[in-house]
């Protein structure tokens, strides 16, 4: 049985509805991203800290380079 990418746990689709769609789509996928990014790290039973921490980093990098990965 052949996954589809939008069941894949974090994509996206699962975390956006679909009807929904964003004024300015560039920061809604940043967040997407970082949102579906936390999830699998919780799923790996990290410490809240690190999570914490990893994602700062990454919007710290966005807000530096002043774009979007």
């Amino acid at each position: 049985m052949a996954v589809r990418a939008a069941d894949v746990p974090g994509t996206f689709q699962l975390i956006v509805p679909g009807n929904v769609r964003a004024l300015d789509p560039a920061p809604a996928m940043f967040a997407a991203m970082l949102q579906g990014w936390e999830q699998q790290q919780r799923a790996r039973l990290l410490a809240r800290e690190t999570i914490d921490d990893r994602l700062s980093l990454v919007r710290r990098f966005a807000l530096f380079t002043a774009t979007y990965p």
